[in-house]
């Protein structure tokens, strides 16, 4: 499986599971408390698709990998990396 075809089904679950959570779990947003700017950290279907990617591959450290490997061959697929030392798991992967 490819990276960008396991990435496409990882995103669909977020984006059905996301809707469903919000809605049942969590107060509407204000209309001006928009994020600005770069994302601070990844979405979490960026973290899963890594973290599969990860557990698939040869790399004994994530952090090997996500230098090594994420950061030089997958930079074009996820154009939007955060640094190494940025990069945790969102609270709701943990």
């Amino acid at each position: 499986m490819s990276i960008v075809s396991l990435f496409c089904e990882i995103d669909d679950f977020f984006l059905k599971y996301e809707v469903s959570y919000i809605c049942e779990h969590c107060l509407p947003r204000e209309v001006g408390s928009e994020p600005r700017g770069r994302p601070r950290q990844p979405h979490p279907s960026e973290v899963m698709t890594l973290l599969i990617a990860f557990h698939q591959s040869n790399y004994r450290t994530f952090k090997h990998f996500y230098l090594k490997h994420v950061c030089v061959y997958w930079r074009a697929e996820f154009p939007h990396l955060v640094s190494y030392t940025r990069f945790d798991t969102p609270a709701g992967l943990r």
